[in-house]
C-alpha cells in the first residue's frame, strides 16, 4: 500500500516545479520589461534635455519668448541639476542664451590651457586672480596650496586632452570638465581636471583637482 504522505510529497513536488516552469520566464520577462520602460524613460529626458538645450542657445527672437519659458521648465524637469532662479529669469527673457556646444569647448580648452600655463609657472597668485567666481578659496590659501602640492611636481612634461565632459551650471547654464592625463618631470601621472563655466561674458575656470594614476608604460 503506498504511503499517503509520500505520495502528497510526490505532488507537491511535481506541482511546484509545474508553477517555476511557468513562473520563472513570467520573472524574467517582467525584469526585461520594467528595464527597457527605465531606459525608455531616460532616453526620453535626454532628448527633452538636448531639445531644451537646442532652443536656449539660440539669441532671442520678437516671437519666442513663450518658447523659451517652455523650454527653461522642459530643461528643469529633465536635468538632474536644476538651474537657479537667476539664470531661469534670464534664459527665460533672453538676457542671456546658453553657450553654443560648437564653440564651448574649443574656447574653454584654449583657456584652461593659457591658465594651466601659469600654474606650470608657478604663477599661483596670477592664476588665482583669473578665477570665475565663485572662488573656493582665498588668494592665501590657493598659493600655499599649489605651493606644497603642486610644485615639487615639477613642469609637466606630457599633458593629453582624454576627455570633455558637460554639466549643468547654476549660474550660467553649461559648464565644462577637461579632463588631461599629465605626466611630470618626476615621472608622476595623473588625471588633471579643469572645470570651466562661463562667467562675466567669457570662460572661467572654478576649479582644479590633479587624481593620481599609474604612470604610463
Amino acid at each position: 500500500m503506498a504511503d499517503p504522505a509520500k505520495s502528497l510529497l510526490d505532488r507537491l513536488e511535481q506541482a511546484s516545479k509545474v508553477v517555476g516552469a511557468i513562473a520563472v520566464p513570467l520573472v524574467v520577462a517582467l525584469f526585461g520589461w520594467l528595464i527597457q520602460r527605465q531606459l525608455a524613460t531616460q532616453n526620453l529626458s535626454r532628448d527633452y534635455v538636448q531639445l531644451a538645450v537646442s532652443i536656449l542657445k539660440e539669441p532671442k527672437k520678437e516671437d519666442d519668448q513663450q518658447l523659451r519659458q517652455w523650454a527653461v521648465d522642459l530643461l528643469n524637469a529633465h536635468s538632474p541639476v536644476k538651474l537657479g532662479e537667476s539664470v531661469s529669469t534670464k534664459l527665460q527673457s533672453g538676457e542671456i542664451s546658453l553657450p553654443r556646444a560648437d564653440a564651448g569647448p574649443s574656447m574653454s580648452q584654449a583657456l584652461a590651457e593659457k591658465w594651466l600655463a601659469l600654474i606650470d609657472a608657478g604663477s599661483y597668485a596670477e592664476a588665482w586672480t583669473q578665477l570665475g567666481e565663485p572662488r573656493r578659496m582665498s588668494p592665501q590659501d590657493f598659493v600655499a596650496l599649489f605651493e606644497a602640492q603642486r610644485r615639487p611636481l615639477g613642469m609637466p612634461v606630457k599633458r593629453l586632452l582624454a576627455n570633455i565632459q558637460t554639466t549643468p551650471d547654476p549660474e550660467s547654464g553649461l559648464a565644462y570638465q577637461l579632463i588631461y592625463i599629465t605626466t611630470f618631470a618626476k615621472g608622476q601621472a595623473f588625471y588633471e581636471v579643469v572645470a570651466m563655466a562661463p562667467r562675466l561674458g567669457g570662460y572661467r575656470v572654478l576649479a582644479h583637482t590633479l587624481h593620481p594614476m599609474n604612470p604610463p608604460r
